[in-house]
């Protein structure tokens, strides 16, 4: 099962050795009848860069010809290469996919666009770090806003952004944006000396964004873990719908990380009966509560200062392959590890229920319940 998972990584090695011994290979790949399919993205690692445009065009070709495309993380960031309108408005027709609306978020980021500002701003709750980074940076690129839904969401940013340098970097955007923003500053401490929780600094933050803005009922202030825990004691378990639950399942982009190949999480085969509903849906609405650490996250800082997170899918005496919360796979060679940390967290993102009924709950434990 180890090397099914992993299969596409060790390929794209096998290929990478592949074109060395045969360079041709980079010249042709793309021209070959058929290429397109998501699949054949890792067959771009080698690809001179002249040849990207006709890849690109192979793949948006594939898409119009295929009703039932399988979009991935990885079409999406071939295709964002592309600053042709055309191939940027496939993409915001993925916006409502949810398997790969972080994906587009970060591709639309890069260009950020005035008009894409909520997108942005609903970026920033995402639990993929990746997708917040981004978010951030799009932001920082257009004008300042005084909307009170992007203050709070900053706020909500800074609050829950803690548990690790890399994280502690990206909450010092979101405050500079903050600052930006509204001309306020707190004391806030900036650097490592500020790489700690600093409460008191973000409740005068969060004091002051209450009193500008009293009427105002900000997304983070909707239903929270406890609400949600307590809403396990009245579903009806037995009223599920299990093809409402698929569907559901689906939207919610469980099999992304569920199943196929490239899984980040455990097989759901059979887990309802390994688990009470209680207690299956109490750890999709905390995910970080019990980490197994067979998936819990890596950090690695190499020695050229960059930061990586998500889960080692395989690794030697010569480096690892590490593979994130996009799906993206990173190559890191031994030489270049400066630091490795092991974090008690889950890629699996926070706040999948939150606006969902109890009847949702009943419909997706039934779906559950045929695996």
């Amino acid at each position: 099962m180890n090397q099914d998972s992993n299969w596409d990584d060790r390929m794209g090695e096998l290929y990478r050795a592949l074109c060395e011994a045969d360079p041709a290979i980079r010249e042709v790949i793309v021209d070959q009848p058929g290429f397109g399919l998501p699949g054949h993205v890792l067959l771009l690692s080698e690809v001179s860069q002249d040849k990207v445009p006709v890849a690109i065009d192979h793949f948006v070709r594939a898409i119009n010809e295929e009703e039932d495309f399988d979009w991935s993380n990885d079409v999406v960031f071939v295709i964002g290469e592309s600053l042709n309108p055309e191939h940027r408005a496939i993409l915001r027709e993925q916006l409502d996919n949810l398997a790969v609306w972080g994906a587009v978020v970060m591709v639309l980021a890069e260009t950020a666009d005035s008009g894409d500002r909520e997108l942005f701003v609903e970026g920033l709750g995402s639990g993929q770090l990746n997708v917040v980074r981004a978010s951030l940076e799009a932001l920082t690129k257009l004008p300042p806003s005084r909307s009170a839904d992007e203050q709070f969401a900053l706020l909500s940013v800074a609050r829950r952004l803690m548990n690790s340098p890399e994280e502690f970097e990206v909450r010092e955007t979101a405050i500079r944006l903050l600052q930006n923003n509204t001309s306020q500053a707190f004391g806030f401490v900036f650097g490592s000396n500020g790489h700690r929780s600093q409460p008191g600094t973000l409740q005068q933050w969060s004091d002051w964004l209450r009193e500008q803005n009293p009427e105002f009922v900000h997304r983070g202030s909707e239903r929270g873990t406890a609400e949600l825990l307590s809403v396990l004691d009245v579903v009806d378990w037995d009223a599920g719908d299990a093809e409402r639950g698929e569907s559901l399942y689906r939207r919610l982009s469980c099999a992304k990380c569920h199943g196929g190949r490239k899984a980040l999480g455990p097989d759901l085969q059979g887990v309802a009966r390994r688990f009470s509903a209680q207690d299956l849906f109490a750890a999709i609405i905390e995910p970080d509560r019990d980490v197994s650490p067979r998936y819990q996250t890596t950090s690695v800082i190499t020695t050229a200062g960059k930061v990586y997170s998500g889960l080692i899918v395989y690794e030697s005496v010569d480096g690892m392959l590490l593979r994130d919360a996009e799906h993206r796979t990173w190559r890191i060679d031994g030489n270049e590890i400066e630091v490795r940390l092991k974090q008690p967290a889950s890629l699996m993102p926070a706040g999948l229920l939150k606006d969902r009924t109890p009847q949702d709950f009943a419909d997706l434990n039934a779906y559950l319940q045929g695996l």
